[in-house]
């Protein structure tokens, strides 16, 4: 059994707060097919929150901060990963690779999932004992952070946690959970829907259809990550 941890702080008014502007700003709808083949009438497009002012991005590090700076208090990590998309969807996290590095005292690195060279896929220091938290900025079906998880793996590190902002609840917690990656998330679609989706309807003029698609894949490869 996999079980959703979300970290938003709903009981916060500014935190909820901010988690609403996150999720109605990145939020597009329309019809999609996603990276991972799924049709959707949803897209979250978090550059859209990060272009929009000038103090969203930091807005969003420094929450990102708090909740990686609590969680390494309980979970065993020593490095956090950013994944460089090449090109595939929105720019994402990496773009507040600077301001996060000034928040947290983990040691960072940017995954380069395109590169086919493997001495290419990571820029920054890793070691066979280290552990890695991976950061992304929406999983689906969770192909993107095993795309990256695979090139940390194949150096003989681990990744036993990934942290999103927004979980779509569409598979990836059971996909990445059977490889051994716990998915962490700010908060998932259905939760936003559920607990804000009338204000999003009312200020952003845009919601979350009431329906997940779930896709279990069989990403296949292996794994040296062990939870414990």
């Amino acid at each position: 059994m996999f079980y959703k941890q979300e970290l938003c702080n709903w009981d916060d008014p500014e935190e909820a707060s901010l988690c609403l502007k996150i999720a109605g700003l990145s939020l597009r709808n329309s019809e999609y097919t996603l990276i991972g083949g799924l049709p959707s009438a949803h897209y979250f497009d978090i550059d859209s929150y990060l272009m929009e002012n000038k103090n969203n991005a930091t807005a969003l590090a420094k929450l990102l901060a708090d909740k990686i700076n609590q969680l390494s208090k309980s979970h065993e990590f020593n490095k956090v990963a950013f994944i460089e998309k090449g090109g595939a969807g929105p720019v994402g996290l990496i773009s507040i690779r600077s301001t996060l590095g000034t928040l947290i005292e983990k040691e960072m690195i940017i995954i380069r999932s395109k590169k086919r060279l493997l001495r290419g896929t990571i820029k920054g220091s890793l070691n066979k004992d280290d552990r890695v938290i991976i950061l992304s900025d929406v999983a689906t079906i969770g192909w993107t952070i095993f795309e990256a998880a695979e090139k940390v793996w194949d150096l003989g590190a681990k990744v036993p946690y990934a942290l999103v902002v927004i979980d779509r609840d569409q598979g990836a917690t059971v996909n990445l959970g059977r490889k051994g990656i716990e998915l962490l998330s700010i908060y998932t679609a259905k939760t936003i829907r559920e607990k804000k989706g009338s204000e999003l309807k009312e200020h952003y003029k845009t919601g979350i259809e009431d329906r997940f698609i779930m896709q279990l894949v069989d990403f296949g490869g292996s794994s040296s990550t062990s939870v414990y």
